[in-house]
């Protein structure tokens, strides 16, 4: 089976639902087990095609369900571990710009476009910062499979972003410690201490103002031919190309003419006079998908007020504050107590 194809446009998913991409490294990981992806498929009642694309969505449920089944399969209780290891930061959409914290913004973003399984957090308490995927999906069974997969992924990407010089202080998992803490502590680098009330990579913070390692201009430009590849196929409407391109944007940190006319294949003004024929401009949808992804975030993650105004590239927590009030006619935490999720 092909690699899913990365640089599709992200749109908020489903609540419930989560993307292929992040489990693209299943198929490979079964064969390494003489095992094929397509019987467990039929078992779980996900069709054949479901991996044909990153961008393909499954229910969080039947997905970690899936997971659970190749571990128990395999017989390998590390499984997640391993179908992390061939993901690759590009199947999560994350582009890496500017600072490491600025990178972990898009990352969380990204994640949480990529599905609703988890809930990805980023705090920083003296010095310390902790990066914090809490399991929100409703798992049948085994979830530990989910939990390391997540977790991989995230340090993945973590060390992408800040480079080979970077190791976490400590890993921190929910479940309960495996008869073999070999494959943890080989992939992690860290002490993993296992059985915790949450699921964490805790790390230095001064690596959150570092430069992001290895950011590749070239790499960037290549993904977003792509992109723009995929838009001209589809032949879509300027307002639909660019509504979808921008969350893209703004998960890589550039929400400009420039860039978003680069995403699907046009010359800015061309860009701009296309769409006012249609009566909007890439300012006016760029509120519109800032106002639906801030919606979605009060209401379905505890990230901060502050992360969710720096995510969404504001200069300041009032400068958001001052454009929600504008949408919505109340503050984001007084939309947050009536609109959000009551989790535990």
């Amino acid at each position: 089976m092909g690699r899913p194809a990365s640089g599709e446009a992200f749109n908020v998913v489903q609540v419930d639902t989560v993307r292929a991409g992040p489990l693209s490294g299943l198929s490979g990981a079964l064969s390494a087990f003489g095992f094929a992806l397509g019987p467990l498929l039929d078992e779980i009642g996900l069709p054949s095609t479901t991996f044909h694309s990153a961008g393909n969505l499954m229910e969080s449920g039947k997905a970690a369900r899936l997971l659970a089944l190749a571990a128990e399969r395999t017989n390998c209780p590390h499984f997640g571990l391993l179908c992390a290891q061939s993901v690759e930061i590009e199947d999560l959409g994350i582009i890496g710009r500017g600072d490491v914290g600025s990178g972990l913004r898009g990352l969380i973003l990204n994640l949480h476009l990529n599905g609703h399984a988890f809930v990805p957090t980023l705090t920083v308490t003296s010095g310390l910062a902790e990066f914090v995927l809490r399991l929100v999906a409703d798992v049948e069974g085994n979830a530990d499979p989910s939990v390391d997969l997540g977790m991989a992924i995230a340090c993945t990407a973590l060390r992408t972003l800040c480079g080979p010089d970077w190791a976490p202080v400590e890993v921190l998992m929910t479940h309960r410690a495996p008869a073999s803490r070999e494959p943890y502590d080989r992939f992690f680098a860290a002490p993993v201490r296992f059985g915790r009330e949450h699921n964490a990579i805790a790390f230095s913070a001064r690596w959150l103002s570092q430069r992001v390692h290895g950011a590749n201009p070239a790499k960037r430009k290549l993904l977003e031919r792509e992109l723009a590849v995929i838009a001209q196929r589809h032949r879509l409407p300027a307002a639909t190309m660019a509504r979808r391109t921008l969350v893209s944007c703004i998960a890589r940190g550039d929400v400009s003419v420039e860039a978003v006319a680069a995403s699907i294949g046009l010359h800015p003004r061309t860009l701009n006079r296309r769409l006012a024929r249609q009566g909007t401009s890439v300012f006016k949808l760029l509120r519109e998908e800032r106002y639906r992804i801030a919606r979605d975030l009060l209401a379905n993650t505890p990230l901060p007020i502050s992360e969710i105004a720096a995510t969404l590239l504001y200069t300041s927590v009032g400068s958001f504050t001052r454009a929600f009030q504008a949408w919505s006619h109340e503050s984001p935490s007084n939309w947050r107590m009536k609109h959000g999720l009551r989790r535990t």
